[in-house]
């Protein structure tokens, strides 16, 4: 999973996160996570750099990627992370996945059941920042990605929250609220649930 709530990171299962040793791998990953309907060569190239570069270089890129998804996770026989391709295609494959998917994903499901509380209260809680936090991915904000994230985040935040307030949900809320003041500070509707919530659970003592 490629973590674009906060510092950019990538992470299996367990944890663990992936190493890279060139400086544009793990840029070039978070704009594969987030665009993984147009997985380009020339599209990823044109929006994360200035100049032109060479295919080499592009393809020592890749390569050092490869490496790291490698050394966390080896895949099965037959597979490999982002073989190699000889033309403008970049095959991902089906097993990457963002934490903003996750979100989305969790958010679906919720607005069509409530009763699918846990799962958004689980991808609210791993927000720990606002998207791409202490990088300078230009892209993120001139193709709308960090306002995409940022739209999501809030909505999702604001549901739980009314959801958590009507049903007396402490935990949630806060959880909410935090995960919605972290993308978006001072957001006005989340600060006043959050007092609202509070209040009335302060009076109820």
């Amino acid at each position: 999973m490629v973590r674009v709530y906060g510092f950019p990171v990538v992470e299996d299962s367990a944890g663990n996160r992936a190493a890279f040793s060139k400086s544009r791998s793990l840029e070039v990953l978070a704009w594969l996570g987030m665009n993984i309907d147009r997985p380009r060569k020339s599209a990823v190239r044109t929006a994360i750099w200035d100049i032109e570069i060479s295919d080499s270089t592009f393809s020592t890129i890749l390569s050092d990627i490869r490496r790291g998804l490698n050394r966390l996770e080896t895949p099965s026989v037959g597979s490999q992370w982002i073989p190699p391709t000889f033309n403008d295609y970049i095959n991902i494959g089906n097993r990457l996945t963002t934490d903003f998917d996750l979100l989305s994903v969790a958010f679906d499901a919720f607005q069509e059941d409530d009763r699918n509380v846990s799962a958004l209260v689980t991808e609210l809680s791993r927000i720990r920042d606002a998207p791409f936090a202490g990088t300078d991915y230009e892209w993120a904000d001139l193709d709308g990605t960090t306002t995409r994230m940022i739209v999501i985040a809030v909505e999702s935040a604001l549901s739980l929250a009314r959801w958590a307030h009507a049903h007396g949900n402490t935990q949630a809320c806060l959880v909410a609220v935090k995960a919605g003041l972290r993308v978006f500070p001072g957001c006005d509707e989340l600060l006043g649930i959050q007092k609202s919530f509070l209040s009335s659970r302060l009076l109820s003592r």
